[in-house]
């Protein structure tokens, strides 16, 4: 069984190349294949020259962009090794299908970001309970900053 290598990280804005050479040397370091970064704060004008200074020029991006600007949910992926399909995303979400293509294994991510309050997090949860019944076949990560805890 070959393993993937999965993580989140919520890095408090991306906009410096600091901030984008810490995540290039968290990705090499932990051998990261699939990543989401919650918090770039990133503009769409900015997205590709970030895609650049991260020095990863093989991998490939996607975004939650086209629901909010700046950006929310940033993720990263090494083609070499995933096909990542069926990208779904909203302001507090991006969910992703991936194949392995060594093993054809498949699994399904979820990147949360999710908002400070109770109230504007409603649409988290409805998400996460109306596509969990579907999940039921595949491997189904949900992971990063739901902005909430299980009790004070």
């Amino acid at each position: 069984m070959i393993m993937i290598a999965v993580g989140s990280w919520n890095i408090r804005g991306l906009n410096t190349q600091r901030k984008q050479m810490e995540v290039h040397q968290w990705v090499r370091k932990n051998k990261l294949d699939l990543f989401g970064i919650l918090e770039p704060k990133v503009l769409a004008s900015n997205l590709e020259t970030i895609h650049q200074n991260m020095d990863n020029q093989e991998w490939e991006y996607s975004s939650n962009i086209q629901a909010v600007n700046p950006c929310r949910i940033l993720v990263g992926w090494n083609p070499n090794k995933l096909l990542v399909d069926n990208m779904r995303s909203e302001e507090q979400w991006l969910t992703c299908e991936i194949t392995n293509k060594i093993t054809k294994d498949q699994f399904s991510v979820t990147f949360v970001y999710g908002y400070n309050s109770p109230t504007q997090r409603r649409n988290l949860w409805q998400y996460l309970m109306n596509i969990s019944p579907g999940k039921t076949n595949v491997p189904w990560i949900v992971m990063g900053d739901f902005n909430a805890t299980l009790q004070p």
